[in-house]
């Protein structure tokens, strides 16, 4: 199993949520990372999904996570946010 195993791409989820205020208007928040990252591969079906070359980010007005059919293959490569947007995302 574990050879098996090893023919399969790495894969690192990180569910990062921030805490939602009345204050924050969450659908310009979602417009503005959409006018950001417009050189990227930005997907507005459900929520903002952005695709960069080794990593994507997924941001919900619901603030929950979306639930795919099957992972996207992405490196293996740790990243934890501690502020938003985090710094490890391309600007």
């Amino acid at each position: 199993m574990t050879e098996l195993r090893a023919t399969y791409p790495a894969y690192f989820a990180s569910k990062n949520k921030i805490q939602l205020t009345p204050e924050i208007d969450v659908d310009k928040v979602l417009h503005e990372m959409k006018t950001r990252y417009a050189g990227e591969k930005v997907n507005d079906i459900d929520g903002v999904k952005i695709d960069f070359a080794e990593n994507w980010v997924h941001l919900r007005k619901s603030n929950t996570g979306a639930h795919h059919p099957r992972p996207t293959p992405r490196p293996a490569r740790p990243v934890r946010p501690t502020r938003w947007p985090p710094a490890s995302l391309p600007r």
